[in-house]
């Protein structure tokens, strides 16, 4: 964020029942949550925390995994890793 003079807040959620969101980034009313998986096959459960955190807030979501194709899983981005840093370093996924 600082190399490319982004602004807002990155973190991370979790609820106490163990459901989390590796990263989120917001400024105002932008969020973006990302689920980062160590995984070169994209299964749907992957989505339990991204799902349990968008129930309460509007926001852009993605999947990072280790596989080849781009997909999209309801309303989520599941990109593979080169393509997320790609779309990321160019100010597509914040900012």
């Amino acid at each position: 964020m600082h190399y490319a003079g982004v602004k807002g807040s990155l973190g991370y959620w979790r609820t106490p029942a163990g459901s989390e969101v590796d990263f989120v980034w917001w400024r105002g009313r932008d969020v973006v949550a990302i689920e980062v998986k160590h995984a070169n096959t994209f299964r749907p459960e992957h989505r339990k925390g991204l799902e349990a955190f968008l129930t309460g807030v509007p926001a852009k979501s993605y999947i990072v995994y280790g596989g080849e194709r781009e997909l999209k899983a309801g309303g989520t981005r599941v990109l593979p890793v080169g393509k997320f840093l790609r779309l990321l370093h160019a100010g597509e996924i914040i900012g």
